[in-house]
């Protein structure tokens, strides 16, 4: 269902997905409510840096 949504859009991010997701009507969007969650955690989610990694090596140490 949500392919048949979709195959007109061509999204390289989560971001432009999510900004989909927000444009379409709420009844629509209420049946993607799982995918919207996977969404939002998708861009909550810190992105690992070598400055992370640094960090977590010296915790460790």
């Amino acid at each position: 269902m949500l392919g048949g949504l979709t195959k007109d859009q061509a999204f390289h991010t989560v971001n432009d997905l999510g900004r989909f997701m927000a444009a379409l009507h709420p009844q629509t969007r209420g049946l993607f409510s799982e995918v919207e969650k996977l969404i939002h955690l998708c861009l909550c989610l810190p992105v690992s840096t070598a400055c992370s990694k640094d960090h977590f090596q010296l915790c460790a140490a």
